[in-house]
């Protein structure tokens, strides 16, 4: 639900609108052809990279288990992803 408040209150503060695929990869999580072994592959590691351009995901790369990828965003990271909503 914090989650859900962060969004709400991003989308009010700054005008603009955010999908859940924006901010989410479970798409890619959940997929096979990038996990194996609850570990994100590389594969998956440049998929995420891609929907997630703004995000630092040199940590979670040292250990891409993706029960951890939820812990590795940062406040830095949804920071980024504004400025480049706002076109910052």
């Amino acid at each position: 639900i914090d989650f859900l408040d962060i969004v709400f209150r991003l989308e009010k503060g700054f005008g603009i609108k955010i999908s859940t695929a924006e901010l989410s990869a479970d798409d890619i999580l959940t997929n096979p052809a990038y996990v194996k072994e609850g570990r994100v592959t590389a594969d998956g590691l440049a998929a995420l990279k891609v929907r997630m351009p703004f995000a630092d995901l040199t940590k979670f790369a040292e250990n891409p288990q993706v029960q951890n990828f939820g812990n590795r965003l940062t406040v830095n990271d949804l920071c980024n992803f504004v400025a480049s909503k706002v076109g910052a």
